[in-house]
């Protein structure tokens, strides 16, 4: 046993389970001024796989067991206040809104979240993930059990990012809560996800961003969707045209490929088109103070300055002979570069579930 750790964390990726402890020093009174310490240099090291992680199978519910063993095995169970769990969405579920039917218990209370029945993932479609984790944790306590907590991955990666930037000091802020964070995670589907003041924005229903529709590339072609790629409606949309799905079924690219293409590659700059205006409509509802941009569909060093270029062209108004004007009139359109940036971190998405823990974990635990 390494540890009296009280917070846990596990990100279920594609092919792997990555999972880590953390303690913390004292309970402030905003999230981001905690001083949250894993037992993994998950805050320090840009860049590298830092976390503990061990090979996904073919069943959810095996998994989950699985990663709650690993978890049981390097702490005292009784100590641990909460722990936060991340996989693919969409999810239903959440708090229960008003015009509830009986049969949905008391308005207020909370309903269980689930993944929706017909994910990308056959193993986690229709998975009640916070009823089979809230069933290990009790068959594990002696006493009370640990708070058991679900998000989406895009949902950690945004609240792991923004604390990582706050704790090495990369953004310049007022205050620890006065900025909005936007994430964009391009792989296996398209997802996203905006902590604003603090608080994530999660609606009434699962967020889905990647089912935005997007104008076409001059060089792109729509017939139909797939529905591996996303069959879900008539119209191209960001998960469509860019999931890694859809790039090897539209241009025969696999991720391992994505890296290697030269600047000159037409298909970079269809990438970037599509990237660039998901970041444009997102600018137009929320005006974030930075947006991140992570997953494997964006791993190629040349995309990011073609994105930040397209994006800037989007939002100029060249019409007008003596000047340019941009519309509306934000800060960041005259520096895509400091609010454009790529995500820092492969495990930033199970430290945000461990900073999921301590926040939640706060109310919980009193």
């Amino acid at each position: 046993m390494d540890n009296d750790y009280s917070l846990a964390g596990v990100f279920f990726a594609d092919d792997e389970i990555i999972w880590a402890l953390a303690t913390y020093e004292h309970r402030g009174n905003h999230w981001t001024s905690a001083k949250i310490s894993s037992d993994t240099s998950l805050l320090n090291r840009d860049g590298e796989k830092t976390a503990r992680r061990f090979p996904c199978g073919d069943s959810a519910k095996d998994d989950l067991i699985k990663a709650i063993d690993e978890i049981s095995k390097h702490c005292d169970f009784e100590k641990l206040e909460a722990i936060t769990l991340a996989t693919l969405g969409p999810y239903e579920g959440g708090y229960i809104k008003p015009g509830s039917t009986a049969a949905e218990v008391t308005y207020g209370t909370p309903k269980l979240r689930r993944i929706t029945q017909g994910c990308r993932s056959p193993k986690w479609s229709g998975f009640e993930i916070e009823k089979e984790l809230n069933r290990e944790l009790h068959k594990r306590a002696k006493g009370r059990p640990p708070v058991g907590f679900v998000l989406k991955d895009a949902e950690a990666f945004v609240l792991g990012e923004h604390y990582r930037y706050r704790r090495l000091g990369r953004v310049e802020a007022e205050g620890p809560l006065d900025d909005t964070v936007f994430y964009l995670l391009a792989d296996t589907g398209i997802g996203g996800a905006l902590l604003s003041r603090g608080n994530l924005f999660q609606g009434d229903a699962s967020p889905e961003i990647g089912h935005m529709s997007v104008h076409l590339h001059s060089d792109d072609v729509f017939d139909k969707l797939s529905l591996e790629s996303c069959g879900a409606h008539f119209l191209p949309c960001l998960e469509g045209m860019l999931s890694l799905s859809a790039l090897k079924e539209r241009y025969d690219l696999n991720p391992e490929d994505i890296p290697r293409l030269p600047s000159y590659d037409y298909r970079l700059n269809v990438i970037a088109y599509y990237l660039a205006q998901a970041l444009m409509q997102t600018v137009f509802f929320f005006a974030p103070t930075v947006m991140l941009l992570g997953g494997r569909v964006i791993e190629n060093k040349f995309l990011l300055p073609k994105i930040r270029s397209i994006y800037s062209n989007y939002l100029r108004n060249d019409l007008h002979p003596n000047q340019t004007v941009y519309f509306p009139d934000y800060e960041m359109q005259y520096h895509p570069e400091a609010h454009i940036k790529p995500w820092s971190s492969p495990d930033a998405g199970v430290l945000g579930c461990l900073c999921w823990s301590y926040m939640m974990g706060t109310d919980y635990s009193q």
